[in-house]
C-alpha cells in the first residue's frame, strides 16, 4: 500500500511455502520485542510468477492499548 504497510494475508501468500515458517518466526520475534528488524526473503510475484528476493525493513506499530 502507499504507507508501506502491507497486509499479513498478502505478505504470507507471496512468501515461497518453503521460506514462511521461518520468516514467521522472525516475524513473531520482532513483535513480541516490539522491536524493528531488516529480514530478506523471496516472494513470488502474482502477476507474472516470477521469484524475488525482498529485504524488508520492518518496526512494529501498536495501538492505543498497545497491541502491534
Amino acid at each position: 500500500t502507499g504507507n508501506g504497510m502491507v497486509p499479513y494475508e498478502t505478505w504470507s501468500a507471496a512468501v515461497l511455502p518453503e521460506d514462511l515458517p521461518e520468516q514467521e518466526r522472525l516475524l513473531q520475534e520482532t513483535m513480541t520485542r516490539r522491536g524493528r528488524g531488516v529480514r530478506v526473503f523471496r516472494i513470488t510475484r502474482a502477476k507474472d510468477g516470477m521469484v524475488r528476493h525482498i529485504e524488508a525493513i520492518e518496526a512494529v506499530r501498536t495501538n492505543a492499548q498497545g497491541q502491534a
